[in-house]
């Protein structure tokens, strides 16, 4: 089920078939709405559909809210830091240790990840 009994999903065109071009592969996305319309899987959904389909305050920016984004991003790197160089270290088997270095490595790229797409947006 998806959001709002609305369902995603992203097939590869036939050949021959209108579609958007990702990295060289046709890929169309469709937007279905309950199993009752699971009829209408041919019809192609634009850019302009899928826009009008998101309510409108979503695209307004907001400096208040990308700043509290920010904040709590930051915070959040500056903990899973402070956690990671304090507690890592007493691993006692290296494997593990070098185990959980990556684990805090992937987790802080994806806090940095946030930060950066709220720097750019």
């Amino acid at each position: 089920m998806g959001i709002n009994g609305y369902q995603l999903y992203l097939t590869p065109n036939r050949v021959g078939e209108a579609g958007s071009t990702y990295f060289g592969s046709n890929v169309q996305l469709k937007i279905l709405k309950h199993e009752q319309e699971l009829q209408t899987i041919g019809k192609l959904v634009g850019i302009k559909e899928l826009r009008n389909a998101i309510p409108k305050h979503c695209f307004k920016p907001s400096i208040r809210n990308s700043l509290l984004w920010i904040c709590h991003d930051i915070i959040l790197a500056i903990t899973l830091a402070s956690l990671a160089y304090r507690f890592i270290p007493q691993v006692e088997t290296p494997i593990l240790r070098y185990a959980t270095w990556a684990a805090y490595g992937w987790l802080e790229g994806l806090v940095f990840t946030g930060i950066w797409v709220c720097q750019v947006l």
